[in-house]
């Protein structure tokens, strides 16, 4: 899976949102449900957020063997290992249990509606947990993914999964864009851009670019300033300065957010809007980032 914090050639590169060292990977790949546990505790008692983004992700090497011991895991069984940890850690380890085994027997559906419970957990966290965030609210919206083609598998047609991604996702955002307690330096609004970034890839996959140009012209007319189409807030440059920002690890989710505002301003055929954001978008994208440039 790609990491989603960047690379450490991007402009003021933050320790806090590297990616794990090889070897650490490498030890955790192999562990039981006990030594899960010990590394969430771990991993909460010195502030590790990368290393709790990794513990929690389904998708990541260790997953297969937390859940191996575990044939038929409920809650009803797992119940024997709530008060384990500090509340509501012990009861995040058993929801993660319940994600990874309905994975392991390809229930995408199942276990898309087990994850959606893990994001509730983190409302009220401090910014130091935004990794783990990031990560459950990504695995959130490719879980759903998975969901809604399981389900056209099925003779279910539809993208219900994705829309309730993007339903979770916003929630996301509302709690870090809220958050007027928190030290600089623990900021939740640390996470503002990268998670509206996810809800404007959740609702181009849902609704397909022709559907939301279309949509958000008529919407955008009635209410400036906010993409009503699809539920997410515009960013205006006055507020942009009340978020923590200027050169760190915010700039590759903005570039992300400045590109999808681009694209649905010239979705929506405002074409002097769509030049000024892709143009931002174009001249803060990293330089070896080609691709994206192209």
């Amino acid at each position: 899976m790609n990491s989603i914090h960047g690379t450490r050639k991007e402009r003021g590169f933050d320790p806090r949102f590297a990616p794990l060292p090889l070897n650490a990977t490498a030890t955790m790949a192999q562990m039981n449900f006990s030594t899960f546990l010990i590394r969430i505790a771990d991993a909460l008692e010195n502030n590790k957020g990368l290393e709790l983004a990794y513990l929690l992700s389904p998708r990541e090497a260790h997953s297969k063997s937390v859940v191996k011991e575990f044939r038929n895991p409920t809650k009803q069984s797992l119940s024997y290992y709530e008060g384990s940890m500090e509340s509501p850690w012990d009861e995040i380890a058993i929801q993660y249990v319940l994600v990874v085994s309905h994975c392991g027997k390809d229930r995408a559906i199942e276990a898309f509606k087990e994850h959606c419970s893990l994001v509730k957990y983190f409302a009220n966290n401090s910014g130091w947990t935004l990794p783990a965030l990031f990560s459950i609210l990504r695995d959130l919206r490719d879980l759903a993914c998975d969901a809604d083609l399981q389900a056209q598998q099925n003779g279910q047609g539809g993208t219900a999964n994705m829309e309730e991604a993007a339903r979770i996702i916003s929630k996301g955002f509302s709690n870090c864009v809220t958050d007027r307690q928190s030290p600089y330096g623990e900021s939740r609004k640390w996470g503002v851009y990268y998670i509206v970034g996810l809800i404007l890839k959740c609702y181009f996959r849902v609704c397909g670019t022709y559907i939301i140009g279309k949509e958000y012209t008529t919407r955008h007319r009635r209410k400036p300033g906010y993409s009503a189409a699809i539920g997410v807030p515009t960013i205006s440059p006055s507020e942009d300065l009340h978020f923590p920002s200027a050169q760190n690890n915010a700039d590759f989710a903005k570039v992300t957010y400045r590109y999808y505002i681009g694209m649905l301003g010239f979705l929506s055929e405002d074409y002097v809007k769509s030049e000024q954001e892709l143009t931002l978008a174009f001249y803060n994208c990293h330089t070896d980032a080609r691709r994206n440039q192209e």
